[in-house]
Formats: C-alpha cells, sequence, structure tokens
C-alpha cells in the first residue's frame, strides 16, 4: 500500500478538527521512510473502546469527505486491538518519535504541513495540548468489535493515526 501523501495529511487534520479536535493537540510526524503518523494526545488515560469508538468514526468518514486520503490500506489506526494477547506481556507496540527506521535506516522526526522537520523537536512534543475524547464516544458494557487490522505482509509504507493517553 502507497503512503499517505503530506498533502493528504492536511485533508486528516481537517476532519479530525470537524470531530472537535483542536490543531494544538495534533502532530505531525515523518515516519523515518514513506508515510506520516498523525499524533492526538489524550489530556487523561481512556477506556480503549472510547478511543476505537472516535476512531471508527474517522474510518466511517474518511472514505466519504476525503477518498484521497481514505483509500483502502493507506492508513491504520491504533489502538486497533482491546485487549493484550496472553502469549505477549504488552500490546501492539508504537515506534516512539525520533526513532531509526529499519528499513531506510532515517531517523523519524515531527514535520509542519510540508514535511519539513520542525526546527526545534523537543519543543514540537513540549509544547502540544491535550484533548478529552467526547462522551458520546465512552460505551460501558457493550461487546466490541476490533477497527479493521492492518494488512499483514509485505508493505511498502504506511500512515497512522495514533491516540496517545498519559500513564
Amino acid at each position: 500500500a502507497a503512503g499517505i501523501r503530506i498533502e493528504s495529511m492536511g485533508l486528516l487534520f481537517d476532519l479530525l478538527r470537524e470531530l472537535g479536535v483542536p490543531e494544538a493537540c495534533l502532530l505531525r510526524e515523518f515516519s523515518g521512510n514513506k508515510g506520516y503518523h498523525t499524533w492526538v494526545f489524550l489530556n487523561q488515560p481512556t477506556p480503549v473502546n472510547a478511543v476505537q469508538e472516535f476512531l471508527r468514526e474517522l474510518q466511517v468518514r474518511i472514505p466519504v469527505l476525503h477518498p484521497a486520503v481514505g483509500d483502502k490500506g493507506k492508513l491504520e489506526f491504533y489502538p486497533f486491538t482491546t485487549s493484550i494477547y496472553q502469549e505477549r506481556e504488552c500490546g501492539h507496540l508504537v515506534k516512539l518519535p525520533w526513532a531509526l527506521h529499519r528499513k531506510s535506516r532515517k531517523y523519524s522526526f515531527f514535520c509542519d504541513a510540508t514535511g519539513v522537520a520542525l526546527p526545534d523537536q523537543v519543543a514540537g512534543l513540549r509544547d502540544v495540548m491535550t484533548w478529552e475524547i467526547p462522551a458520546q464516544y465512552v460505551v460501558a458494557g457493550e461487546a466490541y468489535v476490533p477497527l479493521d487490522k492492518p494488512k499483514t505482509g509485505r508493505r511498502r509504507s504506511s500512515s497512522k493515526v495514533e491516540l496517545i493517553t498519559p500513564t
């Protein structure tokens, strides 16, 4: 699957703002290879089901409002599972900012709307604000359908929308 272009990242940011996420709570990250990541920072630990409900709405709206962004296979949403596998002590791993990409041997970095590295990477992370998922996404006591898993096998690049909560 081809990676999302930086131009499409602007459309994704527009949609996130339409869903109530302030731009000050969003960071763009070049993956170190071909894709980009969007980081959304949450203000408190949030049940995974609430995060997934929000991401599910995002998944539904993207192809309708912005077909260029929503092509199947171009976006991955994390977290996409609701539990930790018994054979593993942790859930699915997320590549941290400034990490070395195994394939390209390039480091990821926070960037602006044009894909250019932010001049002060630490300030970009330090100055980001946090957001609270609206109560409408918190569904108590229901069975949850996992989000579409990323396709397995060889991938050329990917883009992710990751919601991060403090621990």
